[in-house]
């Protein structure tokens, strides 16, 4: 299943840092319509108590459909190029000192 609690771990194996929910929600800032974040409620098997969680799914239809951010290629190089896209605009609409 796609949750934060699982994917936690193998990002941060990937990265060597850590991973927390407002590197997410910062993903989240930058490519709002592609990644999607819903709360669920997970049966915890040690103690058998539901406890919340996130269920983050990636929706790469979502780069297709905006017009924007519409380019030639694969999935996975289409998210990479609206990803830069999209960061490019952000540092151009928010320059620092």
């Amino acid at each position: 299943m796609p949750s934060f609690t699982n994917l936690r771990p193998k990002i941060e194996c990937l990265t060597d840092r850590r991973f927390t929910i407002s590197h997410l929600a910062r993903l989240k800032f930058v490519l709002p319509k592609v990644i999607e974040i819903t709360k669920m409620l997970v049966k915890d098997g040690i103690t058998n108590n539901m406890k919340p969680d996130l269920r983050v799914t990636m929706n790469a239809d979502a780069v297709e459909n905006d017009d924007k951010l519409r380019y030639e290629g694969g999935g996975h190089i289409q998210l990479r190029r609206a990803f830069r896209h999209r960061l490019g605009e952000i540092s151009k609409s928010h320059p620092e000192v």
